[in-house]
């Protein structure tokens, strides 16, 4: 019962940040496919001007569904602002998108942002980056939902990136799960 009614409550909030925020209501979506902590500013969804965007994380900060993470050091040099959102605001955004019909579409959005802003390796913009890596790891675990080809994709980016962190064993990993899902998908030829 308690869990029905946190889940009702958060569902009469979100559905009142539709209404009035919709870039909220998106950004919200979207870090429901990211895995929970240390979510970059930097990765939600382009759009919207720079006040607008201010505007949807102060409101999603007002509702308490995702809070700003004490920044490191080297962040706070950078600027960049990380947010966490609570397991239970996760779980039920989750639930929410399922039911509505809308979780296959914000899987690919955030596939295709994730692709885009996960390089090749590489030591150039590292520390951007190595703050996408759970979040990419954690898309290439929706194997239900992700189609195989953008699972190898993806995973190949994280694999190079461990690679360039000197991560060896986990890049290993990373490119034979790659490599199993390239082989189901265009044979060994």
């Amino acid at each position: 019962d308690i869990e029905n009614t946190v889940a009702r409550t958060w569902h009469i909030s979100f559905d009142q940040i539709r209404k009035q925020d919709t870039l909220a209501a998106d950004f919200l979506s979207f870090l429901a496919c990211m895995a929970r902590d240390n979510i970059p500013a930097s990765l939600l969804p382009q759009g919207g001007t720079l006040m607008e965007r201010i505007k949807a994380i102060g409101t999603l900060e007002g509702y308490a569904f995702i809070t700003e993470r004490k920044q490191q050091q080297e962040q706070q040099k950078r600027g960049e602002r990380f947010f966490d959102i609570h397991r239970l605001v996760h779980l039920a955004s989750v639930g929410w998108l399922k039911k509505r019909g809308e979780w296959q579409t914000w899987i690919e959005k955030a596939y295709r942002r994730l692709f885009e802003v996960v390089p090749l390796g590489g030591h150039a913009t590292r520390d951007t980056w190595t703050a996408y890596l759970p979040h990419a790891i954690h898309v290439c675990e929706m194997a239900d939902v992700l189609k195989e080809k953008q699972r190898a994709d993806l995973l190949n980016r994280v694999a190079r990136c461990q690679y360039t962190l000197a991560q060896y064993g986990a890049a290993e990993r990373t490119h034979r799960a790659a490599l199993d899902l390239t082989l189901k998908v265009f044979g060994p030829e």
